[in-house]
């Protein structure tokens, strides 16, 4: 007998673009419907921990954008891919 298997495709690991837009830092990166995105960053690459940059976005299968003020002198940036 044949059982069914469903088969989960998990999500791509977006590639970010960063642009400089009225003094302010601006990541996007290309999202799939059903994944969730936390963009996330570190003042030091040295650092051990990451913080989160505002709250978790929901894919939407467009580009998703997150802002980010240019106040450090420095800063490395990752995206956290999650998906239910």
């Amino acid at each position: 007998m044949l059982v069914p298997v469903q088969q989960t495709v998990l999500p791509t690991a977006p590639t970010l673009a960063a642009k400089i837009n009225g003094g302010q830092l601006v990541i996007s990166f290309a999202s799939q419907t059903g994944a969730t995105y936390q963009v996330q960053y570190k003042n030091a690459l040295g650092a051990t921990t990451w913080s989160s940059l505002g709250n978790a976005l929901p894919g939407t299968g467009s580009t998703l954008t997150a802002t980010d003020s240019l106040t450090a002198a420095a800063r490395f940036y990752r995206v956290v891919v999650t998906q239910p």
